[in-house]
């Protein structure tokens, strides 16, 4: 009888994950090309175009979990190609309240030989009601924290106001201390084709041309 519990058991937990996997929505893809890839207000590509693509798959329950990559030059490093990974839970409920959170890790997936690939990860965790948001990163390597606000809002005729607040807590005294950025821009989809334009500026000193304020255009592929 304890054999055949077990296995009665194992069947029922073999036949739920089975039937869980089975109910995830199709993976979605998306590829793009940016004038000036810029993460959280400075450059990683040295000013230049950059290209990226992605994979993520959902789940009905609120799971979900993609891969993403981007071309990039980072002077001094020789960091040509970054690669990140992320999963996480979001749930909305009917009044457009909201929550998400998972863990994000990021590496520099090709770097010359000797030289240190830079991979860290970060929990976070976003509250957002409708078109704004408010999101906490914590990084477990270096132990910073990057606190951000953002609004994407419908305009009209298909056009999306976006605003982008955030603030770097940086332990590092090397990296120049704490800092603030922030961005404002405009996009709207082209059928699967997601058409933005943004000026991005930081508070980080001494100002060089990575941080200074500037125009980015992107256009991102879905599919």
């Amino acid at each position: 009888m304890q054999k055949l519990a077990l296995a009665v058991l194992v069947t029922g937990l073999f036949a739920s994950g089975t039937a869980w996997a089975q109910s995830f929505e199709p993976p979605t893809y998306n590829i793009g090309v940016v004038s000036n890839y810029v993460f959280r207000g400075i450059s990683q590509s040295n000013n230049q175009p950059a290209l990226q693509g992605g994979v993520e798959i959902k789940h009905p329950g609120g799971f979900y979990a993609g891969l993403w990559g981007t071309t990039q030059n980072i002077p001094n490093s020789g960091a040509n190609l970054r690669g990140d990974a992320y999963a996480g839970v979001a749930y909305e409920g009917s009044s457009g309240l909201g929550f998400d959170v998972g863990a994000h890790a990021y590496s520099n997936a090709f770097v010359f030989p000797g030289q240190d690939r830079g991979a860290f990860w970060e929990a976070y965790g976003r509250l957002f009601f409708g078109p704004a948001s408010v999101k906490w990163s914590h990084d477990f390597e270096h132990h910073d924290d990057y606190i951000e606000g953002a609004l994407r809002y419908d305009i009209g005729s298909g056009v999306k106001l976006n605003l982008h607040a955030g603030h770097y807590f940086l332990t590092d005294p090397t990296m120049g201390g704490d800092y603030s950025d922030g961005s404002v821009g405009f996009s709207r989809m082209f059928g699967d084709l997601d058409a933005a334009i943004a000026v991005t500026d930081t508070t980080q000193t001494p100002t060089s041309k990575l941080n200074d304020a500037t125009l980015v255009i992107s256009g991102d592929y879905r599919f």
